[in-house]
């Protein structure tokens, strides 16, 4: 087992209904995995046969307070950070990972390597590195995001300070004037695809293709507890994020400027 790095699922007790399919999707499609396995949560207990090697339980109400208190119990000085719901649907290739955590090593400047690669002409700005990088841009829309991801564990504590929630991290932190020298990479050819781009749940229901997916795996998803999105949820999410690409660093201001 590396112990420089450590697989970290951030998720919470209300979510626990993911954590059979996290579980199984890595047993199957990351077999190989040799980082010490660690779920986050509230208070629930990992059910027996599960593959996380330890819960570490924090009763908090902020996500960022909650993965703080964690990120101080995790000796790693490398996490590999992921929401219950962002496990990947293909075989992952852990000779890449082991080749990008040996490359932050060589490099002080890496915070961050994402697993996967942006959309070609999406909203994300990146450069070409190599045949096995591209560096996003510093004030590039989702710079920073809950996308599963290699973070050095000081970074991610700096940048998760304030009391915040998942998604201002991703839309405001990507912004943020403290993560401006910093080199962010994508790694090419992990293996990591999601069921979809944003996991497998969207404000609080399975995306389509989610049921097919787990039953594939041998499990029944209650659907009575999470619904599944509908095609009128689905139509509403595009538009929403077809405005906010549009003029994301203007609708960021505007975000600011009402918290304050």
């Amino acid at each position: 087992m590396r112990s420089d790095c450590s697989l970290l699922i951030d998720t919470c007790d209300k979510y626990r209904d993911a954590w059979n399919i996290c579980s199984e999707t890595i047993r199957i499609n990351w077999s190989d995995c040799h980082y010490k396995k660690i779920m986050l949560t509230e208070k629930a207990d990992i059910p027996d046969g599960y593959i996380f090697d330890e819960v570490i339980h924090v009763d908090a109400t902020n996500w960022s307070i909650m993965l703080h208190k964690a990120l101080e119990k995790i000796e790693s000085k490398y996490i590999i950070f992921m929401l219950e719901d962002q496990w990947s649907i293909t075989p992952i290739n852990q000779d890449r990972i082991d080749m990008a955590i040996d490359k932050m090593e060589n490099d002080n400047d890496i915070a961050v390597v994402y697993l996967e690669t942006a959309k070609e002409g999406g909203v994300k700005k990146t450069i070409k590195v190599d045949n096995d990088y591209n560096e996003l841009v510093w004030g590039s829309p989702y710079r920073l995001s809950c996308a599963p991801g290699i973070f050095r564990k000081d970074f991610l504590y700096k940048m998760t300070e304030e009391a915040i929630s998942p998604w201002d991290f991703e839309r405001i932190k990507s912004f943020d004037e403290i993560g401006k020298n910093v080199k962010v990479l994508e790694l090419q050819n992990s293996g990591w695809s999601r069921i979809d781009e944003t996991g497998a749940i969207y404000r609080g229901k399975w995306v389509p293709g989610v049921r097919k997916y787990a039953q594939s795996l041998g499990i029944e998803i209650d659907l009575n507890s999470r619904h599944e999105q509908s095609l009128l949820d689905v139509l509403k999410r595009r538009i929403k994020d077809f405005i906010f690409n549009l003029c994301p660093s203007l609708i960021i201001g505007v975000q600011k400027y009402i918290k304050n």
